[in-house]
């Protein structure tokens, strides 16, 4: 993680933010640690996400760098996850979980006569 920020940082104008994704605290806190601007947080749990939240902020970092969650979100716990000051939540259940339903649209043409 560290050896790729720092390449890609080296590459690109100032003006272009880097987004990472990682999968444990472990990673999240090194991506923070080497400058990443987007940290997307895949499958965490609560719990986890709470605790890279508080590490931001004891290296007072929290409004420099924004935080994803992705993967295991549902409208059960959303709220629990927004509650987190989390800044993006992704929910990937508004597409792959889509219950549908079959609706069709007969039209029939009304005669009018004018006298």
């Amino acid at each position: 993680i560290t050896e790729a920020i720092k390449n890609i940082k080296n590459k690109i104008s100032f003006t272009k933010k880097i987004e990472i994704e990682v999968e444990s605290v472990k990673n999240a806190y090194e991506a923070i640690d080497c400058g990443a601007d987007i940290i997307m947080l895949d499958n965490m749990i609560i719990q986890d996400v709470a605790k890279i939240i508080e590490y931001l902020k004891t290296k007072n970092m929290r409004q420099n760098i924004m935080l994803e969650v992705s993967g295991g979100i549902t409208k059960n716990n959303i709220i629990d996850y927004a509650k987190t000051g989390i800044d993006i939540i992704s929910l990937g259940e508004l597409t792959h979980s889509v219950k549908s339903i079959d609706v069709s649209l007969t039209l029939q043409e009304n005669e009018k006569h004018i006298n």
